[in-house]
């Protein structure tokens, strides 16, 4: 819906066309999937299930109610999603690989496609770490990608 709005009705105009940077941005953004998806071969929401009876987890508590570990794990994953970014940007290294998506000329929806393989990689590592050792709901892991996918369209 914001992609087809900001089309319509740019607020300014753009360096390049739209079909271009799409094109562009949904090509990086397909090799970065293709890529995180050959090295790691889990996804956060079967993890977060496989974990359900495990003895250990800082969240896999009994004493806690389901709706207490569900909003403290939402919160904790997002911290760990704003950690790996601030990781990108404290060092020279990490922050050659966080420019991709901050060296767009235009800012659109396509910015968010805008990520260097290596940072989709380690970001999906650290984030199925955080996983492993709160054990989050299942529930809370999905509730969490889905607030990811909202907030950073």
């Amino acid at each position: 819906m914001f992609a087809i709005f900001e089309t319509w009705i740019p607020l300014r105009a753009l360096t390049e066309s739209t079909e271009r940077r799409w094109g562009a941005h949904g090509l990086l953004f397909g090799c970065a999937v293709i890529l995180q998806n050959v090295l790691v071969r889990v996804s956060p929401l079967p993890l977060a299930a496989s974990l359900l009876d495990s003895p250990w987890g800082l969240l896999n508590r009994p004493a806690l109610p389901e709706l207490a570990r569900i909003l403290l794990a939402i919160i904790l994953l997002d911290g760990v999603h704003y950690l790996t970014h601030r990781l990108f940007h404290a060092y020279e290294t990490t922050w050659r690989v966080q420019a991709v998506h901050h060296s767009d000329r235009d800012y659109d929806v396509s910015t968010s496609l805008r990520f260097h393989p290596l940072e989709v990689i380690v970001s999906r590592i650290l984030f199925m770490a955080a996983i492993v050792l709160l054990t989050p709901p299942p529930l809370a892991v999905f509730l969490s990608g889905l607030q990811t996918i909202l907030l950073n369209t």
